[in-house]
């Protein structure tokens, strides 16, 4: 329980500082092209989409993404009624998980903090149903220099202490409810 509230605490904590710094930055948040595209999963495979990437495998498709800016990135999956489809980021130098949307249905979010230059692997699943094609859109939101060497400077790693932060936040919030 203490790990999860120190996790909570330092996500509300660099949360807080970005809000409080948002003003100071607003007026250079710079909004990058955004792409869509059909993406089509021809099987449907019963399987976790966010456990580890599943280039070339079956029921999955992966789509590579570089940032031109320091920022953050969503990407998002929609698609017909009556199938279910996942969606999950990971960084490509690492293979680890940096977001995941595991709704039951064909309409999945993920946002994640990038950096300059860092390859992300958005990986598509289609668990089960009809639809073999959904739409994926990635868009992209450059963090300001300024803030960017403000978080740097407070020792602030977007990329790795926030979602290991999450991460910890999401593992304690499932084991508190899983005795329930």
């Amino acid at each position: 329980m203490g790990e999860h509230r120190r996790a909570l605490g330092f996500v509300l904590g660099a949360l807080f500082a970005l809000v409080v710094a948002a003003p100071a930055f607003a007026s250079s948040v710079e909004q990058l092209p955004s792409s869509t595209s059909k993406l089509r999963i021809p099987a449907a495979v019963q399987r976790s989409c966010a456990a580890h990437e599943l280039l070339g495998k079956r029921g999955a498709r992966v789509v590579e993404w570089t940032p031109t800016d320091s920022g953050s990135v969503a990407a998002t999956l929609a698609g017909a009624r009556g199938s279910d489809w996942d969606l999950a980021l990971f960084d490509a130098r690492t293979a680890r998980r940096l977001d995941a949307s595991l709704a039951p249905d064909m309409n999945e979010v993920t946002q994640v903090f990038v950096r300059k230059g860092q390859t992300v692997l958005i990986q598509a699943c289609r668990i089960h149903g009809s639809a073999s094609s959904a739409r994926l859109t990635i868009s992209a939101v450059a963090l300001p220099a300024k803030a960017n060497a403000a978080l740097r400077k407070a020792g602030v790693s977007l990329t790795s202490n926030l979602a290991t932060a999450a991460t910890s936040y999401a593992s304690g919030a499932r084991a508190a409810t899983s005795w329930r």
